[in-house]
């Protein structure tokens, strides 16, 4: 889920249901109290995977998903394929030919036209898109990982580049990441060989050693104003870096095994690490004061939620102390991040009900008042999977 970085109150939410193979895209302009799904997706064949805002035109919105990108000019709407790129064509190397006339005077044929400079450009994706990001180099590149590898495009009007992780490595991408601080840096989550890092703008890659390897990558973050702060969530645990990548540790005090999908870093506070855990035994949203060296769960047993596995975690851009949490067939919470004693003294109430997405896609308050609990559920969905 991605709250609009512009509007106050609107939020994006992309769900998947395992039943069918598809999924929904919801929209919803009063902080989550009631949603609306966009008409113009196939929710029995359509997967989205990832939500991204464009930076300079915030109507224009990204969606990954299981048959390529899709794009919206209405702020999520209405979507459409992204239309293919016109790659200029391949031409065959620059040779020429001499031939011989009949009075034995050579005579040069005309050269064939060259390889044009430059990468060569696909014109469209169309497998899955699990993440898409912006590169931050100022030239507003976008960067997309799919199952076949991680391309790259500066205008989508021409196509795609391929970057080369290098041979043998597994080419099924689950999270990027690029440091405002270090533009030519490009973090990589792949499936099964750990992490690969580019320190030249994606000209060659190295793996990222002492980082994990084997299991799927599932999130890259760096501290924004110490960018050798390297945090990265797997499928089975947590590393932390403070060397930009040479070493790594695993985990950190209080912090148990999980499958780590979000990482959040409190932009006024980069010691403030939130991660969530989407693990199917119990999950989770915990917290660091100290940049990963000490963890606290926030979401206690006394909030009573639904659901405790956590998928995706966005900062409300308006108000860097409350979260959204995208949970596991229980919706999206909204929840405020106080000391664990604090909370639970709160006085917020749980206050939507249970919906199926196909029954009611709009989710409306419940007027009966609820006991006292410290988050607020602002769109359940049962039976829909948000999520990788």
């Amino acid at each position: 889920m991605v709250p609009d970085r512009e509007r106050p109150n609107r939020l994006y939410a992309a769900t998947r249901n395992t039943a069918t193979g598809g999924g929904f895209f919801f929209v919803s302009d009063d902080d989550g109290a009631t949603w609306r799904p966009s008409a113009s997706i196939d929710v029995n064949r359509t997967a989205p995977f990832a939500i991204l805002q464009d930076r300079t035109n915030g109507n224009v919105m990204y969606l990954g998903t299981n048959t390529g990108i899709l794009r919206s000019m209405d702020r999520g709407i209405t979507w459409s394929p992204l239309p293919a790129g016109k790659a200029a064509p391949k031409a065959a190397p620059k040779t020429t030919r001499t031939t011989r006339s009949r009075s034995k005077k050579a005579v040069k044929a005309a050269p064939v036209p060259a390889v044009p400079k430059g990468p060569v450009l696909i014109p469209s994706l169309k497998e899955n898109v699990k993440v898409l990001a912006f590169t931050e180099d100022g030239k507003h590149g976008l960067l997309a990982g799919t199952d076949s590898g991680l391309y790259r495009s500066y205008d989508l009007t021409k196509g795609w580049e391929k970057l080369d992780l290098g041979a043998g490595v597994n080419q099924n991408i689950f999270a990027i990441h690029i440091a405002a601080a270090r533009p030519d840096t490009i973090w990589v989550g792949t499936a099964t060989s750990g992490v690969m890092v580019s320190r030249d703008d994606g000209k060659t890659f190295t793996n990222a050693g002492g980082a994990v390897a084997g299991v799927p990558v599932s999130a890259i973050e760096t501290d924004p104003s110490r960018p050798d702060y390297i945090y990265v969530g797997t499928t089975q645990t947590f590393y932390l870096s403070r060397d930009n990548g040479a070493t790594w540790k695993r985990r950190g005090g209080h912090l148990p095994l999980g499958n780590f999908a979000s990482i959040l870093i409190d932009p006024k506070d980069p010691n403030e690490i939130i991660i969530g855990s989407a693990i199917e035994s119990d999950g989770g949203i915990y917290i660091s004061k100290d940049a990963g060296e000490q963890w606290k769960r926030i979401d206690t047993k006394k909030m009573h939620l639904p659901s405790r596995r956590v998928w995706s975690m966005a900062f409300d851009p308006h108000d860097t102390n409350r979260i959204y949490a995208g949970t596991h067939s229980s919706g999206v919470y909204k929840i405020e991040l106080k000391d664990p004693e604090a909370a639970t003294a709160a006085t917020n109430d749980v206050s939507a009900r249970p919906q199926t997405a196909s029954a009611q896609p709009a989710v409306e308050k419940e007027p009966a008042p609820q006991p006292k609990r410290t988050t607020i559920v602002v769109g359940e969905r049962p039976r829909v999977l948000p999520g990788q």
